[in-house]
């Protein structure tokens, strides 16, 4: 066997074998052997065909068979002795079975691209400091009040805070988008879209009105992102809320012993998130980092398998507009799962089957969805991740800080 390697990129190798007619004779041989009790020729009992009537019969099949082993194994063998890193199967580029049945074959290999790791203890990270701490405090109390308010039924112009009910139908042009009825609608959340809080504000029950609304880049429904509709809307109810006293009934009531113990509980949630939120600044700054110390090239598959990956994860449209949108982040990504793969090996942090079994344990999904996600290698490749930031964050040095203001949504 003659085998020529020749580096085509960082990341693809091109393997070029030739396989000589022995191999290739020995190989037909295991074949023939290993189906010929199966083998059924009219005019002979079933394992007593003769080699000579299987091989004028279904030489050319064997054949087939044959050199599909050969390559199989020969790739195989090639990858292991010359230690590459596939991420990706072998793609064959060139085949020839010649007639003296001396085989020639090409293959590409994508691999794991070769670079020179820098430096990744050590690297200088900000401490954030979060403020705000009183504001979310009230607005994590007023939530859970929201939670067990009542609501009445007015008479009066709605005004922000009020619950109304409606029913819409949302037009583009002359077309109808969609419809719904007994919508609820917090008049005045932040959340909504600013011309609809605009628009209803001061309405009454059974009034109606039309109002246009330019809809946000990133809407889901793609026939309406970006564009002008127009809502008309019906108001069947307005409602409003009246909130339950600060008290120690109201504590009780959400299964606490008492106001004070509610306070702390609340307390305790938010610094736990901060964190959080302190634990992901640090791992943001850690990847820009990497990012920006090593520049190569990533192979287009990776690349693609991570475009796909974030579209899922934020349940974008897979659209051509989308992919191309958000190309030059899966780039991002691609690359640093070969950074942090690197680190994994050098500091031998690849997961243990007990940390992906964890891993899995903690996903709500059903088993055929597990099973999908430990053959796409999703498991395994999200805890090396995870593993290798909680190792950089503790070899990270800490500089200056940053002032962060957030309410933890």
């Amino acid at each position: 066997m003659e085998v020529s390697v020749n580096q085509k990129k960082e990341y693809l190798k091109e393997i070029s074998v030739l396989i000589d007619k022995t191999e290739v004779d020995k190989k037909i041989e295991e074949i023939l052997n290993e189906y010929r009790g199966k083998i059924i020729i009219n005019g002979f009992r079933k394992g007593k065909v003769p080699t000579k009537i299987i091989l004028r019969k279904l030489g050319k099949e064997l054949e087939e068979i044959a050199c599909q082993e050969i390559i199989e194994e020969t790739v195989r063998k090639i990858v292991k002795e010359k230690n590459f890193k596939l991420i990706s199967e072998a793609r064959l580029t060139e085949f020839e079975f010649t007639p003296d049945k001396s085989l020639r074959f090409t293959a590409l290999l994508e691999v794991f691209p070769e670079f020179t790791l820098k430096e990744y203890k050590g690297i200088p990270v900000t401490t954030p400091e979060i403020t705000g701490f009183d504001q979310e405090f009230e607005r994590r109390v007023r939530y859970l009040q929201e939670r067990c308010a009542t609501y009445r039924s007015i008479d009066q112009p709605a005004v922000n805070g009020n619950i109304l009910f409606i029913d819409y139908k949302i037009f583009l042009g002359d077309e109808k988008i969609n419809e719904a009825l007994g919508q609820r609608f917090r008049l005045g959340d932040e959340r909504n879209l600013p011309e609809l809080n605009e628009g209803l504000l001061g309405l009454k029950r059974g009034e109606k009105k039309e109002i246009s609304v330019k809809i946000p880049e990133s809407y889901p429904d793609e026939r309406i992102r970006g564009k002008e509709v127009r809502f008309e809307i019906v108001v069947r109810d307005v409602k409003e809320e009246e909130l339950p006293e600060l008290n120690e009934e109201f504590a009780k009531n959400l299964g606490y012993s008492s106001l004070a113990d509610l306070g702390e509980e609340i307390k305790r949630s938010i610094l736990d998130e901060w964190e959080e939120i302190k634990l992901a600044h640090k791992k943001r700054e850690i990847e820009k980092y990497l990012l920006r110390e090593h520049e190569f090239e990533v192979p287009q598959s990776l690349v693609e398998r991570e475009l796909s990956l974030f579209i899922t994860e934020n349940n974008l449209p897979n659209s051509e507009e989308t992919r191309e949108r958000f190309l030059p982040i899966a780039q991002n990504r691609a690359r640093l799962r070969v950074i942090l793969h690197r680190i994994a090996e050098k500091e031998n942090l690849f997961p243990t089957e007990e940390e992906k079994e964890e891993f899995l344990s903690q996903l709500s999904l059903s088993e055929e969805e597990k099973a999908k996600l430990v053959a796409s290698q999703f498991i395994e490749e999200s805890v090396l991740k995870e593993k290798v930031m909680e190792f950089l964050v503790k070899e990270a040095k800490e500089g200056g800080k940053d002032v962060l203001h957030t309410n933890c949504d």
